[in-house]
């Protein structure tokens, strides 16, 4: 695939997706730093003024500074399974047709006059689906009589 990947006016390529369990794994994640920063505010929000000023800033910035370094920890797993290979599968490949057409007029001679109009222009080809392929060597095919 990769070595005809551009051939003259046609792009071929392949599409990829997020394999189930790693988006559910992905989910969660970002539940969780959703829940760990909303439970921080709450828990700021209800403190009172029963702290010191000081005192309370410390143990404020302490908790903020746990609190991120947590949700960090798992938007950095995030970015890890979604840089991972494996965490994605093949669900299509595809062929472009790219058209490109141009026009000039006027003259060119020492000062540039022209007007020039261009366009481009791609359609798909083909698109074939991997499960399109999958229902096909699963599908039972009669044996000749």
């Amino acid at each position: 695939m990769n070595q005809a990947a551009v051939r003259g006016n046609q792009s071929f390529g392949e599409s990829l997706k997020l394999r189930p369990e790693v988006v559910e794994t992905i989910n969660i994640h970002r539940d969780e730093i959703e829940m760990i920063r909303r439970c921080a505010a709450v828990s700021r929000g209800g403190q009172g003024p029963a702290l010191v000023v000081d005192a309370g800033a410390n143990v404020e910035a302490a908790n903020d500074a746990s609190v991120e370094a947590r949700a960090s920890r798992l938007e950095a797993e995030i970015a890890r399974l979604l840089n991972e290979p494996a965490s994605w599968k093949v669900s299509g490949y595809y062929t472009y047709e790219i058209n490109t057409t141009g026009y000039t007029a006027g003259p060119a001679f020492i000062g540039q006059a022209t007007a020039v109009t261009a366009t481009n222009g791609e359609r798909v080809l083909a698109e074939l689906a991997v499960s399109e392929l999958e229902a096909l060597d699963h599908s039972v095919t009669p044996s000749p009589a």
